[in-house]
């Protein structure tokens, strides 16, 4: 018999397409669950390239495709709405959220790495040149701990 797998956070997984939509699945692990998809949206106009959940808000996703958007949306908001779309103006690869669940680092086509305070997020906080003319293929913020 499987047990339930629950995370602190929750049981989510996303994934991306190349037709610019997301699904978000219901992954716990269970005898009684077929891992029903829970959202199904289209949220942007080219490739999603990746995806992230928030480390503080498990109903909290971002989503950055080559349409140059980094999408935000809380996964149980009408399946119409996008919380927060921001125009980056640059081909996006690459998504991490910081543990703080405030800031968000995205990764460009062009080698670049911003990241976003998405409380605002009319300009990126910092702009890195980091890898031209290649592309950022993933980026991750350690994780702080204590021991």
């Amino acid at each position: 018999r499987l047990s339930p797998y629950s995370s602190s956070l929750g049981n989510y997984l996303a994934s991306g397409y190349v037709d610019g939509s997301v699904k978000i699945w219901d992954a716990s692990i269970s005898e009684q669950n077929d891992h029903a998809i829970i959202r199904k949206q289209k949220l942007h106009a080219e490739k999603v390239t990746s995806v992230a959940f928030s480390p503080r808000n498990p109903n909290i996703f971002v989503s950055v495709g080559y349409d140059e958007q980094l999408q935000l949306l809380d996964i149980h908001s009408k399946p119409t709405e996008v919380n927060l779309s921001v125009d980056v103006n640059q081909r996006l690869t690459s998504v991490s959220f910081h543990e703080n669940g405030v800031n968000c680092a995205v990764g460009t086509v062009e080698g670049n790495i911003l990241m976003y305070d998405l409380r605002n997020t009319r300009y990126p906080i910092v702009q890195v040149t980091a890898h031209n003319p290649n592309p950022i293929n993933m980026l991750a913020f350690q994780v702080n701990s204590t021991v």
